[in-house]
């Protein structure tokens, strides 16, 4: 892959439209109850991991996280970002914090 078709992927996941915060699988609950959410993608011989949240006052994470779902959810079954590599995904494994931080 070129720089500039890294950029254009970058470019690409930034401009998507991210998925909702309740949108995805329950892989478990926090202590405190609320749903940890996670998502998976393609069939591929690599496996990707990728996961957000753990400093639930750092935002960043989850949000572009919630990105990439949304763009790996609108790819066609036979693109090689599916082909290639199974993601895991989870934007956000501390909803107790996130939920604490809101304000």
């Amino acid at each position: 892959m070129t720089q500039e078709t890294l950029l254009d992927l970058a470019d690409a996941i930034l401009n998507a439209a991210p998925v909702a915060r309740d949108a995805g699988d329950e892989i478990g609950r926090s202590r405190q109850g609320r749903p940890v959410r996670g998502f998976r993608f393609g069939h591929g011989p690599r496996r990707v991991s990728l996961l957000a949240g753990c400093h639930a006052d750092e935002p960043v994470g989850p949000r572009l996280l919630r990105r990439l779902v949304g763009f790996l959810g609108r790819l066609p079954v036979d693109d090689p970002l599916l082909t290639e590599c199974e993601w895991w995904v989870m934007p956000h494994i501390n909803p107790d914090g996130a939920r604490r931080n809101h304000s």
